[in-house]
Order: C-alpha cells, then sequence, then structure tokens
C-alpha cells in the first residue's frame, strides 16, 4: 500500500471510515505455463508438506527474478534445473533470484520446496473427545486470493495455466481433486492421488478435499459426473441433492452454446464450510448442511446451490473474471443461470418470483452499500461479493434479455461464450459480444447499470380524462441524478379497463406524461409488469384498487406488490374478506404466502379461525408463513392449534415455526417443552436453535447460568454452539462483565463462535480485547469482508462516547481505530 493512501487511511480515521483504495489488475511478469504439486497432508497436525514445480515464460527480454505469491510458508529450497537458488521471503510473497538472464523465447521451470500450516485457504477439521463424531477432512477454499496459504503460486485470476496434484494421504481416506484422476498407488498405511486439469484455469480454482468419502456415480453424455458423500448415506441421499445435476448439465450447455467444457463433475459435501458452495473447476465444493431427507422439502432443496454452482463451471471457471472489480461476470451470471433453470424447469411465473428475490436484495444492497456493479475500491477483493454482484448481477442480465429480446438475447450470451472460451474477462468483452451481435450501441444501458452507482427513485400517479377516454400517466425519476444518473428506462404499463392491454414505453427524463386510450377508467395501472427494473417505486393506489390488483395482476409478482402495498392500509372486514379468499384461489403459493403476511400485518379480530382453516393442503412455506402469524393471537384455540403441530408435524421447519410462536404466545407452555425441543434432532439444529429463544424471551440469571453451562465445549451439539453464543449476546447490555466472557472465547474452535466473541469485543471490547481479536482475525478467512463493517461500528462507538463526553473511553477507541487501520493495511496487502 502506497504511503499517501495510508496518511489518507489514518488520518480519516477522525472522521470516519477511510476510503476504500483503487485497485486495478496487477501486471504479469510472467505467463504461467503449468503447476505440479506433490504434497502429503497431514491432518492431525495440520501440516502441508512437499513441493510445487511452476512452469512459465517470462515477459522480458532481461527477466532475472521471478516472483510467486506466498504467505506464512516455511520454504526450504528452490531450484532450476537442479542448481539451487536464492530467494527472498516478504511481505506475503516470494521473491527468486534466477541463476542468469532469461528472455520471451525460454521456458523455465522452477521448484519450490516447503512446509506450512495453514489457517487460511486449507482448512483441517478433527474429531475430538468431546466431537468424536467430528469428521477427519481437509478441504480448500482458494477464492479469493487464499490459495497462497497453502502453496506458493501466482494468485491472481488474471492468467490460466494447467496443474496437476499428487496428494498423500493416510489410509482410509481420500484425496479428490481437479480434472481427471490418473492413478492411485499405495505405500504402507498412506495412499497417493494423483488428478491433472488439462484445461487451463485459474488458481484460485484449484481445489483439494481430503476425507472418508463415498462415491455415488452418475453421468451426463459420457461425462463422469460424482457425488462425494459421508460413509453413512445411501445413493437415494445423493441423489435428494445433487441428482438434478445431469439434466442441468445438459441445459446449461444447450442455453450456452457450450457443451460442458471439463473432463468430469464432481461434487464433494464438507464440515464447517464458510459457503453455500465453491465452483473449484470440475471439483465443486458443498456445504454438508446441503444433504437433507425428503420431510424438509420444500422448505429446504439443495436445486439453486446445486444450479449455482455447476452454471460458474461456464462462468467463472471456463470464462473467468480478469479482476475482482469485474466479478460480477462470475457470479451475476451463475445466479441467472439459477432462474433459467427454475424458468426451464417450472415455468416463467416461479423464476419471476425467485427474480423479484433478486431485485429485492439490489435494492437493498443499493440503501446499505452504494456502488457501482463495476467496483475498484475495495478495502480487500472479498468485500465485493454481496448482492451488488450477485442479485444485480443477475437482474442487469435480465434486463437485458427483456431489451434485446429472447432470440437475440441467446444468440449474443452464446456469441459471449464462444468467443471468450477458456479466457479471462471484462465487462467490455461481454457488451461488445452483445453490440456485435445485435447491432444495438449499449453505452447508455452499462453506463448507468454498471458502472455507475444507484437505483431510480420513481413515483408515478395518474388521472383518467372521460371526455377523451385518455389515461395520463405521470412519472418523475426523484434520485440525485449527480450521483447516480437519469436512467433511460424501457418498461411495460399493463391496464386494464375490462380488458388487459399493455404499452411499451421508454422513460428517460426527469419527468414525463405518457397517454393511453381506455373505455373508462382504469380498474388497474400496473408501471414496470412484473418489477423488471430494481427502483424504489412511490405509486398511491385506493384500496379498492389493491385489492383489484390483488385478484387480477396477470403476473404474480404485481399480486405480491399489492398484497404488500395492503400492509399499509386501514384494516377492514373487505379485505380481510377478500385476503382469506385469496388463500384459498390463488395458485400460487408464494402469493399466498405474501397473503398471509399481509393479514399478520393487519391483525383482523378473530383471525387465528381463518389462519387455521388455512393451514391445511398448503405448501409448507405457506404454513410456516401461517404458523408465523399466530404469534399475534394469544387464544387458547391457537396454543392448542400450535401444540398439534409440534407433536405430529413431520417437517423441522414447521415444527420450529411452530415452537417460535409458543414461546411468544405462551412462554410457560414453551418453557414446559424446553427439554423435549433440546432432545430433538432436526435440520442444521433448527428445533433446538429456536428452542435457545425461551431462555432469552425472558432474561434471568438462571437462563444466563444455563446458556452458559450449555455454551461448554462439548457440552452441547458442535453445531448448536454458534447459536448458543448468538443468544448469549442478548445478555451483553444488562451485564457489561459479559465481554471478559467474550474475550476468554474468541479462539473458541468454532468459527461462528469465534466471530460472535469477535462482533462482541467491536463492540463492547476494551482495546486488549480487541487486540486478542486482531490476533485472531490475523488468521481467518472472510476477514477483509468485514472491515468496512468494522471501521463503521467503532465510528459508531466513538460517536456515542463523544455525545457523552467520555474523553478517556474515546481516547482509547481512536488507538483502537489505529490498531485497526494497520491490520487492514496489512490485510489488504495480502
Amino acid at each position: 500500500m502506497s504511503k499517501t493512501l495510508t496518511i489518507i487511511m489514518l488520518t480519516s480515521i477522525l472522521f470516519g471510515s477511510p476510503d476504500r483504495p483503487f485497485h486495478t489488475t496487477p501486471d504479469r511478469e510472467k505467463d504461467m505455463l503449468h503447476m505440479a504439486i506433490d504434497i502429503e497432508i497431514d491432518i492431525p497436525e495440520g501440516r502441508i508438506s512437499g513441493s510445487v514445480t511452476h512452469t512459465f515464460t517470462p515477459f522480458a527480454s532481461d527477466f532475472k527474478r521471478v516472483t510467486f505469491n506466498s504467505d506464512r510458508i516455511t520454504i526450504h529450497k528452490i531450484t532450476l534445473s537442479g542448481h539451487s537458488l536464492d530467494f527472498q521471503q516478504h511481505e506475503g510473497n516470494i521473491s527468486i533470484d534466477l541463476d542468469k538472464e532469461y528472455g520471451w523465447e525460454d521456458t523455465l521451470t522452477v521448484k519450490i520446496e516447503y512446509t506450512a500450516f495453514p489457517t487460511m485457504g486449507f482448512y483441517f477439521v478433527r474429531p475430538d473427545s468431546s466431537y468424536p463424531d467430528k469428521q477427519m477432512q481437509g478441504w480448500t477454499q482458494g477464492e479469493d486470493t487464499d490459495n497462497h496459504f497453502w502453496v506458493p503460486m501466482h494468485d491472481y485470476p488474471n492468467d490460466k495455466m494447467t496443474w496437476e496434484c499428487k496428494l498423500t494421504v493416510a489410509k482410509p481416506l481420500t484425496a479428490i481433486s481437479n480434472g481427471e484422476r490418473v492413478s492411485v498407488t499405495e505405500e504402507n498405511d498412506q495412499r497417493t492421488f494423483h488428478w491433472r486439469e488439462n484445461i487451463p484455469n485459474t488458481s484460485y480454482l484449484l481445489s483439494v478435499a481430503v476425507g472418508d468419502y463415498k462415491k455415488i456415480e452418475d453421468e451426463w453424455d459420457g461425462i463422469p459426473v460424482n457425488y462425494w458423500v459421508y460413509q453413512h448415506h445411501n445413493r437415494e441421499d445423493a441423489l435428494r441433492s445433487f441428482g438434478k445435476t445431469p439434466a442441468m448439465m445438459e441445459f446449461f450447455s444447450e442455453i450456452t452454446g457450450v457443451r460442458y467444457p471439463f473432463e468430469k463433475y464432481d461434487q464433494i459435501i464438507v464440515e464447517d464450510f464458510m459457503w453455500g458452495g465453491m465452483e473449484n473447476v470440475t471439483n465443486t465444493h458443498q456445504t454438508d448442511r446441503t444433504m437433507h431427507e425428503e420431510k424438509v422439502r420444500p422448505i429446504h432443496s439443495s436445486d439453486g446451490l446445486v444450479g449455482h454452482e455447476l452454471a460458474h463451471q461456464w462462468y467463472g471457471d471456463y470464462l473467468t473474471t480478469r479482476n475482482w472489480a469485474n466479478a460480477w461476470l462470475n457470479e451475476g451470471f451463475a445466479t441467472y443461470l439459477e432462474l433459467l433453470w427454475t424458468e426451464h424447469e417450472s415455468g416463467i411465473e416461479l423464476a419471476e418470483f425467485e427474480r423479484l428475490g433478486n431485485l429485492r436484495a439490489t435494492v437493498w444492497a443499493d440503501q446499505s452499500y452504494r456502488r457501482p456493479t463495476v467496483q475498484q475500491h475495495y478495502f480487500n477483493s472479498i468485500e465485493l461479493f454481496d448482492s451488488n454482484i450477485y442479485a444485480k448481477g443477475s437482474v442487469i442480465l435480465n434486463m437485458i434479455r427483456r431489451y434485446l429480446g429472447d432470440d437475440a438475447f441467446f444468440r449474443g450470451l452464446k456469441n459471449y461464450t464462444k468467443t471468450n472460451a477458456a479466457n479471462n474477462v471484462e465487462t467490455s468483452d461481454l457488451k461488445k459480444a452483445f453490440e456485435v451481435t445485435t447491432g444495438k450501441n449499449l453505452d447508455w444501458f452499462f453506463d448507468q447499470w454498471i458502472y455507475r452507482p444507484g437505483i431510480p427513485e420513481i413515483t408515478a400517479s395518474y388521472r383518467y380524462n372521460r371526455r377523451s377516454k385518455l389515461v395520463s400517466l405521470t412519472l418523475k425519476q426523484t434520485q440525485d441524478v449527480e450521483s447516480t444518473s437519469l436512467f433511460k428506462l424501457p418498461m411495460t404499463v399493463v391496464i386494464d379497463d375490462g380488458s388487459i392491454s399493455r404499452h411499451e414505453i421508454f422513460f428517460d427524463k426527469e419527468e414525463d406524461t405518457f397517454t393511453f386510450k381506455a373505455d373508462i377508467a382504469p380498474l388497474m395501472l400496473v408501471v414496470d409488469e412484473g418489477f423488471q427494473i430494481p427502483k424504489r417505486l412511490t405509486f398511491e393506489k385506493k384500496t379498492d384498487e389493491l385489492l383489484y390488483q390483488l385478484q387480477n395482476a396477470p403476473t404474480p409478482n404485481d399480486r405480491i406488490w399489492a398484497a404488500r402495498e395492503l400492509k399499509e392500509t386501514r384494516s377492514s372486514t373487505k379485505i380481510h374478506k377478500i385476503l382469506v379468499e385469496m388463500l384459498n384461489k390463488e395458485p400460487q403459493w408464494y402469493v399466498r404466502r405474501e397473503v398471509v403476511k399481509t393479514y399478520q400485518k393487519l391483525k383482523p379480530r378473530n383471525g387465528e379461525t381463518d389462519l387455521m382453516a388455512a393451514y391445511e393442503g398448503q405448501d409448507a412455506r405457506v404454513k410456516r408463513s401461517v404458523l408465523r402469524a399466530l404469534r399475534e393471537y394469544e387464544t387458547d384455540e391457537v396454543i392448542t392449534f400450535i401444540l398439534d403441530i409440534m407433536e405430529n408435524e413431520e417437517n423441522d421447519f414447521l415444527i420450529s415455526a411452530a415452537l417460535s410462536t409458543l414461546i411468544k404466545i405462551d412462554l410457560d407452555k414453551a418453557q414446559e417443552k424446553f427439554d423435549w425441543a433440546m432432545e430433538q434432532e432436526s435440520k442444521s439444529e433448527t428445533i433446538r436453535s429456536t428452542a435457545l429463544g425461551i431462555l432469552t424471551e425472558e432474561k434471568t440469571d438462571s437462563n444466563l447460568i444455563k446458556l452458559k453451562d450449555m455454551a461448554v465445549y462439548g457440552a452441547a451439539p458442535y453445531n448448536l454452539r454458534g447459536s448458543i453464543f448468538s443468544r448469549i449476546t442478548d445478555y451483553q447490555e444488562d451485564n457489561p462483565d459479559l465481554i471478559d466472557y467474550f474475550a476468554d472465547h474468541i479462539n473458541d474452535p468454532h468459527r461462528r463462535v469465534r466471530w460472535t466473541c469477535a462482533n462482541q469485543i467491536i463492540r463492547h471490547g476494551n482495546i486488549d480485547q480487541f487486540g486478542e481479536f486482531l490476533e485472531m482475525a490475523d488468521a481467518e478467512p472472510l476477514r477483509g469482508g468485514k472491515i468496512a463493517d468494522i471501521y463503521s461500528a467503532l465510528d459508531k462507538r466513538l460517536a456515542k462516547l463523544k455525545k457523552s463526553k467520555d474523553r478517556k473511553e474515546a481516547k482509547e477507541i481512536e488507538k483502537m481505530q489505529k490498531m485497526f487501520a494497520e491490520s487492514a493495511e496489512e490485510w489488504g496487502n495480502n
């Protein structure tokens, strides 16, 4: 980091969080050709030992020194053609002095022998005396740039190479990596697995997973498709989570115009994974939480996760962003292909509803952190992985599709994929592909949605002239156009004057009025049918208009909007009656679920009868909303109903929802069920986690003691421990000394426990405790993504202290900010 940037960071601490540093694609000094890894993986010791051999060509005629990324790795020896080379390790890199000058035409092979005890990039899972049933595993997580913590390498996505891995592990463990399996050899109590990735790819997609796995075999079009699960799983279990993979491979191959491009496709479950999944080339890692029983469907399904990670094999792996600023080309595409699969399998309406969720996430992301989709300013690249690239990226692609039309869009998508096959890409490559394919100039679109921040804020109103039989629709863009854009917005307006008519408009002014013919005053007028555009819309409608739209809008998304708007109206018998009717006649479960939420908000008198009557026959996702809505009614009938659900429902998530409602309406009855709930095995510990709410609904010393007793390592199920510590934080405000308790657990083996304690220290701890947090965070993944949040939390503490004029503690917070700035600088460099 530059001296100027450091000054900016330290100076701006006095006034708030520092500006995010600017990052561009780093220069390459060499062209990587091949990487050969030969290591022994010792899981009990947490050790990696062996060698990596890099083959490359220089980008210079006087090439005398080569550099690789290597952090916290002990280098024993480096050789070139058998001759030892001098090297220096500094700031997360290793610089190697070559034996002479080399040039453009030379091909060099350097071997690095090393040992690492990684805490980032490569993670170890082990059973112990407290949790003997935990898996014995070792697995990698390279994205964004963490693989260089366990193997020296070029660790940035702007270069592609082939690689191979020889992985020696203890029997009976299996080691799985990218590409084709070349061989398995055995010697004494060890096995060595040799894997080779033949198609050049970027180094963060290098992956290893070691564990006691059962291989469930499948295939698509002659390509091996395997699901690596635990020994207690059977084929049915694996197919429940992953069985749609071959059909997805067929579909994605068709729409992209590129047949699945790699040697095989493996999906491997791992324990304690920090994400849902990771799209390592040919070798996707999935959290083992994706495994589930039939009884928890459809509330829990693996289909979206499977589709997202598989889509990355095309977008992220075959075509890879050249730099992290353009990461939306990976994540936005994968998120959009999830929706395309839903559309293909289940129809356009469900896909549109899922897209509405992405649109809402886009609006939320704009409110929480307004930035361009392509963002070159960040502390650490991992912080870019938010809804601004996932959700907004998918929404952007859908808007391109809507603007160009299906035929042009999918032709452009195939052109982009084929033209950039096996290469790095930036947003300009995508724009060029669509422009070349369609002849359209898309400067305006990419500028407002991708290169500039913000979303439109639209106010809509209309009036009807009975004499001229014209509807005048007035739209205003009210956002700050200087800091965002004056958006160009193609959209569809729907008018119902006894029959449905659609009108295409192009709204590109701060204010504009559009006129349409209508035989009568509109029964319904919809702006931007189906909510295609991410925006904040203010469109005041009368209650009767909203009720009509709820019952008659052609698209479910517009019916959902009406239901949400009705939450802000005055409760009435007419509204209640129509809502109950909708619970019986509305065909889409997601609209019915929104109707239940509206019913809960309006809370009609004696409404519990209608809710309980509507429960049977509903989709489980609607049932869960009904159970949550019943917390508004503290009656004996509701309590009896809830207890019956807890005893007779099979779906863990419905039992959990029922218990949550019981806690709110009858704490005494809930307390009677506490021991029963804590004995229930359930998906992702959902029932036990909910039961912990009994101990915080009424904050007593005895309940806090009970939570602390459960928090002792080994006292409760491992995957419940994060929830226990989270519940203990509820007692912090009334028990300031609890901060010492959290400081004592800052190095707990459980990642969620560590970060729960860390967040408490950031918000309430003293300078010594903050120092302990920094030591912990220095060896943690995801640290960069939390940098901005930590600055914000410290700022809030400081502002509060300045208001109270507590100068002594305020100075301590300022010291903590400086300590953090120094750590953040180092993390940004690494």
